[in-house]
């Protein structure tokens, strides 16, 4: 099986940038960089390198680092977090748009066939983030109610108990 790179994995990098930068000690030297949602690139000219090769087998990974890199140019603070989707996506499509004289054109052409993206908000459209998703909207709010967390708790551990006392696995299951 194959893996495809017609979607975007990553929308955002969770990664400490600051401990980034203090392990790699950058200043002056050259880096090199796998791309993923661009986020550990950007901040790594933050380090003042000579410079950064940065690469990703994934297309779509790159045109989101081309998208984020004109925002960083172009857009106040403010309009690159409306254009990612942070606090609403109201005016994102309108940003992405002011973007196109000062952005790569198939990067370009890649996010003005999918509107959807500024409508879900940017920085929520990768597919790892979607799994954040999954687990806030189905399983965060089952484990916020005190009587079903309490009856998920009990319940694992006594599986966990019985598989020790019949076979001594502590896997739990």
């Amino acid at each position: 099986m194959e893996a495809k790179f017609d979607f975007i994995r990553y929308s955002n990098c969770w990664e400490d940038s600051e401990n980034l930068l203090k392990a790699l000690e950058i200043q002056g030297r050259r880096g090199a960089s796998i791309l993923s949602a661009g986020d550990n690139t950007l901040a790594m000219l933050l380090g003042d390198p000579e410079s950064i090769t940065a690469f990703d087998i994934n297309p779509t990974q790159i045109h989101l680092f081309y998208l984020k890199k004109a925002g960083f140019e172009m857009l106040s603070h403010g309009d690159l977090l409306a254009l990612l989707g942070i606090g609403g996506t109201d005016r994102s499509w309108e940003l992405f748009q002011s973007l196109e004289p000062v952005m790569d054109p198939e990067a370009f052409q890649y996010f003005f066939g999918h509107p959807e993206f500024f409508e879900k908000g940017i920085v929520h459209i990768g597919k790892f983030e979607r799994y954040f998703q999954i687990f806030r909207n189905r399983w965060f709010l089952c484990l916020q109610q005190k009587e079903k967390w309490q009856s998920w708790l009990s319940f694992m551990m006594s599986k966990h108990r019985k598989s020790i006392m019949t076979d001594g696995s502590t896997t739990g299951g």
